[in-house]
């Protein structure tokens, strides 16, 4: 069982079945039976014949060599990873999985906004700004990057770090806690990648972070509390179900890598 705590649930855990709950549209309605076009999204394939980026109907058939594999998001936004050798259809994966719109459409505008190759999932393109701009960080329920502003998973009781793309120079952050408006100053010295986030400023899932660089805009962050860690399988419904969009888009990244 997975308890979440976060500034939606007011630092209360809620189980699993209510975690994904918050995946989908907020309704009476939390998922839909799979209709005989449903269909299943290609992550990252070494099979030949199966490119990733492709979405499968039910009926499509599926041949993995033994030695290969293939990585898979079903329609409840779980994935699955195929190893060979496997001959059957798509449908074979989805027996018994209802529909989770929220998260597989979330997966699927992935895939249409980065394009895809033959490999893996093309990267999506980013907005941020140029010197926000770097080598996309790795999946991490432990690590909070600087240079985004939004909701981050992390480990409940885990130590967590504060991260950033560039390293070149030094660079001091204050962080203010807008429900407390106590403030602290971090730096980063030149060349490091990672520093602690402050022993002085508690986590409190309550509360919206402020960061202030100079010479930059601020940026706002919410900490969602995860506890115990998910099943890599359900890892994507959790990050979508607490917004936590950086973390979404960087664990697919990690899946497409994976060959």
């Amino acid at each position: 069982m997975i308890s979440i705590y976060a500034a939606s649930t007011n630092s209360k855990s809620v189980t699993i079945k209510s975690m994904l709950a918050l995946t989908c549209m907020a309704a009476a309605i939390i998922t839909q039976p799979l209709a005989a076009s449903a269909q299943v999204i290609v992550v990252q394939s070494s099979a030949k014949g199966i490119k990733a980026g492709t979405l499968l109907p039910n009926d499509a058939k599926i041949a993995i060599p033994a030695g290969s594999k293939a990585v898979f998001v079903l329609p409840s936004g779980a994935s699955r990873t195929v190893k060979g050798p496997f001959n059957g259809r798509a449908g074979d994966l989805t027996k018994g999985v209802k529909a989770n719109p929220g998260v597989f459409d979330a997966v699927k505008r992935y895939v249409r906004t980065g394009g895809s190759t033959q490999k893996t999932v093309g990267a999506v393109r980013s907005a941020a700004p140029a010197y926000a701009l770097g080598k996309p960080l790795p999946f991490s329920w432990h690590t909070v990057p600087v240079t985004t502003s939004g909701d981050f998973c992390v480990e409940k009781g885990a130590s967590v770090s504060l991260v950033r793309t560039r390293t070149k120079n030094a660079q001091n952050i204050t962080i203010i806690d807008m429900k407390s408006q106590r403030r602290v100053r971090v730096a980063f010295p030149a060349g490091a990648k990672s520093i602690a986030w402050p022993d002085d400023l508690n986590i409190d899932p309550g509360a919206t972070y402020t960061l202030l660089t100079d010479g930059r805009p601020p940026r706002e962050m919410r900490m969602r509390m995860i506890t115990p860690l998910p099943e890599r399988e359900d890892t994507l419904q959790v990050l979508h179900g607490q917004r936590c969009q950086t973390q979404f888009r960087a664990f697919i990244r990690e899946m497409q890598a994976a060959g």
